[in-house]
């Protein structure tokens, strides 16, 4: 199994589908010395999360290109699908990102991570 595969598989272990809505859209362009990186971090909650103890869902995606977002049904919630398309040898591009359920936002990048944690109120 490829790196790439294993990061999507751990990714699809933390259930990301329960993770529905978005609470925070963030795109950042990192100043010159450090690269041209894009970077988009979003945090998702769990829209019928009733328990004490809530989580959140941080995707932090770098190198990103080909950023499309459009409101194409109801604006923060989303269920994000991370695919390979390293087989494609696009110059620096190893996973296409896109809304499964609204197909609102998409775009390509580098690499990723994904993280969940408790939310304490």
């Amino acid at each position: 199994m490829t790196d790439t595969r294993q990061k999507i598989d751990e990714y699809n272990l933390l259930k990301p589908s329960r993770f529905d809505l978005v609470t925070s859209f963030e795109l950042t362009q990192p100043i010159l010395d450090q690269g041209f990186d894009l970077e988009v971090t979003i945090h998702l909650a769990c829209s019928r999360d009733v328990e004490i103890e809530k989580e959140e869902l941080i995707l932090t995606f770098v190198g990103v290109g080909n950023l499309e977002l459009a409101q194409k049904g109801p604006a923060f919630q989303r269920w994000l699908e991370v695919q390979d398309v390293s087989d494609r040898q696009w110059d620096g591009v190893v996973y296409k990102v896109h809304d499964f359920e609204n197909r609102g936002l998409s775009f390509l990048c580098r690499d990723f991570s994904a993280t969940v944690r408790q939310v304490t109120s």
